[in-house]
């Protein structure tokens, strides 16, 4: 029995002991700051503290703080930055450069898919815009231009040649001006031309001596068959081009004959329609060979619509006769009997009948 005793006392001490350990080691102290903020809000007026509060707003971080934990500062994204992130995501989602047709298959992107393809798509829509314009351009040149034997003066291909000539005209006489400084032993310059500009640039004057002599020669001599092909091709092109507008204005000179004979006349009965026709247009097409095809076209088409309209009146005039007749009533010539001849059956045929019956 003592023994048991001793067993007991001595679990009961051990046990008392680890309680009083757990309970020493679940006090934790507060920090100071803590307690002063606890004293500081218990003597605190309410008034003092809706001040406070209007001041400066209480987030969940003060909580935290009062609480003596302390957060990363670069872990939390402050407001603002959060609003101005989704101002520009809604500001990259600007659907009015987007064609109506297109704004749902922009909406159901994502903002990284519609970051990308919309610059894509803007600038496909720009391409296609100027190449539209382009298109136009290019056939209100071909009609303003064209029409004319010397209509090649304002032409592209035309104004190509021309620089290309005058440029040639340019290095001849440069380096013939050097040949003959050279031979007088004055200082010369070599020429070259500026990749930037296009415009030819002058070097340092440079001492006169035999090994220039024979480069200026050699600059020279190319310089002059340069400009013998340039002048080739320009005359060429205007040439060419004259023969091109000739065989044209024969082929509208043809049709004219073939299909409008006699329409060039002065005095031809469709006259004043031409010249009205040709008054219509715009100057600049008036002396083009095709406005007069145009012309006689519209003369013609009216003498047709004459005919066509004197037609239709005649026809209208016989349906009319024609129903007028059947509208009419019956003359008294019209009657069997009265008709005065011997196909009808008349009353001495019916006596005769009778008597022979």
């Amino acid at each position: 029995m003592p023994d048991e005793e001793n067993v007991d006392n001595t679990g009961n001490q051990e046990t008392a002991q680890t309680s009083n350990q757990e309970t020493e080691e679940t006090k934790v102290e507060l920090p100071e700051s803590v307690v002063e903020k606890e004293e500081v809000k218990e003597e605190t007026p309410a008034a003092d503290l809706d001040k406070k509060v209007g001041e400066k707003e209480i987030g969940f971080s003060d909580f935290l703080k009062n609480r003596g934990v302390t957060l990363d500062e670069n872990l939390v994204t402050p407001k603002e930055t959060l609003k101005t992130k989704k101002a520009q995501e809604v500001a990259s989602r600007t659907l009015d450069d987007i064609d109506e047709n297109d704004r749902p298959l922009f909406k159901a992107m994502s903002n990284e898919t519609f970051n990308k393809l919309k610059p894509i798509y803007l600038e496909h829509k720009q391409l296609k815009q100027e190449n539209e314009s382009l298109k136009e351009s290019r056939k209100k040149e071909a009609v303003t231009i064209y029409g004319h034997p010397k209509s090649f003066t304002l032409t592209k291909e035309y104004e190509t040649q021309l620089n290309d000539y005058n440029l040639s005209e340019k290095i001849k006489s440069h380096w013939s001006l050097q040949a003959a400084k050279v031979s007088r032993g004055e200082k010369w310059q070599d020429l070259d031309m500026d990749p930037k500009t296009g415009k030819l640039v002058l070097s340092e004057p440079k001492e006169s001596n035999a090994e220039a002599e024979a480069f200026i020669g050699d600059q020279l001599q190319f310089a002059r068959e340069q400009n013998f092909e340039a002048s080739k091709g320009l005359k060429s092109y205007i040439d060419n081009y004259g023969k091109t507008y000739e065989n044209d204005l024969q082929i509208v000179n043809a049709a004219k004959e073939k299909y409008f004979p006699g329409y060039t006349a002065k005095d031809h009965p469709t006259r004043q329609i031409q010249d009205a026709v040709l008054e219509a247009l715009p100057i600049s097409f008036r002396n083009n060979p095709v406005a007069e095809l145009l012309a006689m076209t519209a003369a013609n088409n009216a003498i047709l619509v004459g005919r066509l309209q004197k037609a239709l009146d005649e026809l209208n005039k016989i349906k009319g006769i024609k129903k007028d007749a059947n509208n009419a009533q019956p003359l008294k010539g019209d009657f069997v009997n009265n008709k005065g001849t011997d196909t009808g059956v008349k009353f001495s045929d019916f006596k005769k009948r009778r008597q022979e019956g």
